[in-house]
C-alpha cells in the first residue's frame, strides 16, 4: 500500500513539472503562427511610416510648388506695376511737352513744315515727325535758340536754308508731322542732330550719340 501511494505522488510531481516546463517552452518560443502575426504587424507598421513620409513629402513639395507660383504672380505684378508707372509717366511728359510746344506761332509751324518738306519729304511719316521733333528739341534746349525760326535759320544748320528749298510749299503730310511733333510725339528719342550718311560731307561729332534711325535718316542727340 505504502509503495502505491508512494508511485502515486511521484507521478502527481512529474505532471507538475511537465506542465511547468511546457508554460516555459511557450513563452520562451512561440507557437509559428504567432511569429507570422507579429511579422505582419510590423511590416504594416513600417507601410504605415513610409506612406506617411510620402504624403508629408507631397505635402511640402505642393507648398513650395504654390509658393513659387506666388512669388511669380507677385514678380509679374511688380513688373506690370513698373511698366504702367513708366508709361504714365511718358505720357505726362508728352502732354508736358505739348502744353509747352503750344507756344508756337501759325508762322512758325508754316516755316518748320516746309523744312520737314525740304528735308524729309521722300521719308516715312514717322521720320518726318522726328525731323519736326528735332527743331523742337532744340528749342526747349538751353544750348539752342528758343525759338522754331531762330533755331532753323541759325547759321549752317539746316540745307534747305541754305539752297532756297525752304521757301517751297509745306506738303500735308509735313503739316501733319510737325503737328504730331507739338502734341508730344518724338521717334527720334530726344535728338538734336540728323543726317542722312549717303549724302552727308562729314561725319557726325564721337560725342554724339545715335538715338534711332528711321528711313535714311539717322538721329543723334
Amino acid at each position: 500500500m505504502r509503495q502505491t501511494v508512494a508511485t502515486l505522488l511521484v507521478l502527481i510531481i512529474s505532471n507538475f513539472v511537465m506542465v511547468d516546463a511546457l508554460k516555459d517552452d511557450c513563452v520562451k518560443a512561440p507557437y509559428p503562427e504567432f511569429k507570422h502575426y507579429q511579422l505582419l504587424q510590423k511590416i504594416q507598421k513600417e507601410a504605415a511610416i513610409k506612406e506617411e513620409r510620402r504624403l508629408l513629402a507631397e505635402k511640402s513639395k505642393q507648398a513650395e510648388k504654390k509658393r513659387r507660383y506666388l512669388a511669380y504672380q507677385e514678380h509679374l505684378k511688380r513688373k506690370e506695376a513698373k511698366k504702367q508707372k513708366a508709361l504714365a509717366a511718358a505720357k505726362l511728359n508728352r502732354v508736358n511737352q505739348s502744353v509747352e510746344r503750344k507756344g508756337v506761332s501759325n508762322s512758325d509751324k508754316e516755316l518748320l513744315a516746309r523744312l520737314v518738306t525740304a528735308e524729309a519729304k521722300n521719308q516715312p511719316f514717322e521720320g518726318q515727325v522726328a525731323v519736326a521733333a528735332v527743331v523742337l528739341n532744340r528749342v526747349e534746349s538751353d544750348e539752342w535758340q528758343d525759338s522754331v525760326s531762330s533755331v532753323i535759320y541759325a547759321k549752317r544748320q539746316f540745307q534747305p536754308v541754305s539752297n532756297g528749298s525752304i521757301n517751297r510749299k509745306a506738303t500735308d503730310s509735313a503739316k501733319k508731322a510737325v503737328e504730331e511733333a507739338l502734341k508730344g510725339s518724338d521717334p527720334s528719342h530726344g535728338a538734336v542732330y540728323f543726317y542722312n550718311p549717303d549724302i552727308a560731307n562729314g561725319s557726325p561729332s564721337p560725342r554724339s550719340r545715335k538715338t534711332a534711325v528711321i528711313g535714311d535718316h539717322v538721329f543723334l542727340d
